[in-house]
């Protein structure tokens, strides 16, 4: 397993929820994505930063208090509503029913393998988000879990392509674009300037 797959896979002890996740992704070979199906009960975790870009799919509906990167919202969810928290954001939670969720980290790695070449004049981030729904995100999730249950030992290639998707559909929806101006050095080599100007 990889250096960074080693790192990703603490996220469920890094959250300190009080019960362990009912799967996880911590037993496969992915390398860029980690996930974990839980019920936890009534409970309250302080603000944490995290290193890896996380998404709550929530499967039940519950009332929240949640503080994201210091904005504190009562965010009631429903079944297929997501939060979007970057990595490296403070993110803190107090719920006051049992919840059902699907936790995923993203290596932020992937989201810069994600911007395209077309789109390189812009520096595109991702921002938080408070509990929207997300129906792509949901079935996405709902499909790794699928996966985790019947074939998890085979899934490596699934949950790979499921990432970079989900890591563009990111950047699409939950992302805020600045235009980018590159310096650039030297200019083209005289060969090739010689052939544009002819």
């Amino acid at each position: 397993m990889s250096h960074d797959a080693n790192h990703m896979a603490a996220f469920a002890q890094e959250l300190c929820v009080p019960l362990p996740p009912i799967l996880t992704s911590h037993t496969t070979q992915w390398q860029t994505i980690v996930m974990g199906y839980m019920h936890q009960p009534a409970y309250a975790f302080p603000e944490v930063c995290l290193p890896w870009h996380g998404i709550g799919i929530f499967t039940n509906a519950a009332p929240t208090e949640r503080t994201i990167d210091g904005t504190t919202k009562n965010d009631s969810f429903n079944p297929g509503d997501i939060v979007v928290v970057p990595a490296n954001v403070g993110h803190g939670v107090r719920w006051t029913d049992t919840v059902e969720m699907l936790l995923i980290g993203l290596n932020p790695s992937l989201f810069h393998d994600a911007i395209d070449d077309a789109t390189s004049r812009y520096q595109t981030t991702l921002v938080p988000h408070f509990a929207t729904p997300d129906p792509l995100v949901y079935q996405l999730g709902l499909r790794l879990k699928a996966v985790l249950e019947h074939d998890p030992t085979g899934s490596r290639l699934y949950a790979e392509t499921t990432a970079a998707m989900l890591a563009v559909h990111l950047l699409q929806q939950y992302g805020q674009r600045t235009l980018e101006f590159k310096d650039y050095t030297d200019g083209l080599p005289q060969s090739v300037l010689h052939q544009v100007t002819d």
